[in-house]
């Protein structure tokens, strides 16, 4: 990349044959991946930003919110694919339903009851990452504090965050959340992939 001066027409969505390794399969992701990509895509941003700053010690000033909101938005999709999930389970003729809402909170307390049955009763890490869903929700509860400088209402729209936020401190709790998220995901999989075998096995359809 050496001209990056828009001095010659250009385009953005479509492939590129001079850095073929970098054409997205737009259409593999639609029909085989669905929101694993996108919940991964967010994760692998946010992952590659943090490790970033820590090898360059570029401005956490100006990386803080992109990191920030990476991370919420991975957030969010993981958790709407845990309620998703767990309701497919709870009833395997149930079709995928999508949660709305971007309150990490309410998506926490939905995605709760899908969450334990993988897991042993009272397990600390369940209260953990309650506890970081929390202080995430409570710091950027409409999913904009990280976007914008002030909300509708012209306030500043991180008004309780703390004088200083580290970067690395974030990204890294946020990998440990985010590594109990792939276990329960990896949990909800098996059971439904179980589910779905004894259904087709009842229909005597192998």
């Amino acid at each position: 990349m050496t001209n990056l001066w828009p001095d010659l027409p250009a385009t953005l969505f479509g492939p590129d044959p001079r850095f073929p390794h970098l054409n997205a399969d737009v259409a593999f992701v639609h029909q085989r991946q669905g929101v694993f990509a996108y919940r991964e895509g967010y994760r692998r941003g946010a992952t590659l930003l943090g490790a970033g700053l820590r090898a360059t010690a570029d401005s956490p000033e100006l990386l803080l919110w992109p990191v920030a909101w990476l991370w919420r938005h991975y957030l969010e999709l993981a958790l709407k694919e845990t309620i998703a999930r767990g309701e497919m389970l709870l009833d395997e003729s149930a079709q995928w339903t999508w949660p709305h809402g971007h309150k990490l909170a309410a998506l926490w307390t939905k995605a709760v009851p899908h969450i334990e049955p993988h897991g042993a009763a009272g397990a600390p890490e369940v209260a953990n990452v309650a506890a970081i869903i929390g202080e995430f929700d409570s710091l950027d509860p409409d999913a904009t504090g990280f976007r914008y400088i002030t909300n509708v209402r012209g306030q500043p729209s991180l008004g309780t965050a703390p004088t200083h936020i580290n970067v690395g401190l974030l990204d890294e709790t946020m990998q440990r959340v985010a590594t109990f998220l792939d276990a329960v995901r990896s949990c909800q999989e098996e059971a439904l992939d179980a589910l779905l075998a004894q259904a087709r096995d009842a229909r005597g359809e192998w």
